[in-house]
């Protein structure tokens, strides 16, 4: 799905080509985590996540794109381009749908408190 959907975007915006496979998104967020560790300032770090599959139509996938501040921030004689063969590829090449995955995750960390001397 990612290779025809690049394609896409190579020809109208290849600054928003970008692909994350899930062993690597799951390597971000370790990273988040062990930053708050690593500032001192949290301990007990918790993290847990759940990956959830997604069916869009054409038109809510590219509704929800409309969504993002990248897309947001596109110049319209960018956008419709681009749109327009988003749409012909899921279209064409997905027979009018896309599934995608989400991983929604969470970090829980106890903030440690300095104590305060009395003097």
């Amino acid at each position: 799905m990612y290779q025809s959907l690049s394609k896409v975007y190579q020809l109208h915006t290849p600054s928003l080509d970008r692909y994350e496979n899930q062993e690597t998104q799951e390597y971000i967020l370790r990273q988040l985590g062990n930053m708050a560790i690593n500032s001192g300032q949290f301990k007990d770090l918790i993290s847990g996540q759940v990956v959830s599959e997604v069916t869009y139509t054409a038109d809510e996938y590219l509704t929800l794109l409309t969504t993002y501040s990248p897309y947001i921030k596109l110049a319209l004689h960018n956008k419709e381009p681009l749109f327009s063969g988003l749409r012909h590829c899921i279209e064409d090449d997905f027979g009018g749908s896309l599934q995608l995955s989400y991983i929604s995750a969470f970090h829980i960390a106890q903030k440690f408190i300095s104590e305060v001397k009395d003097f």
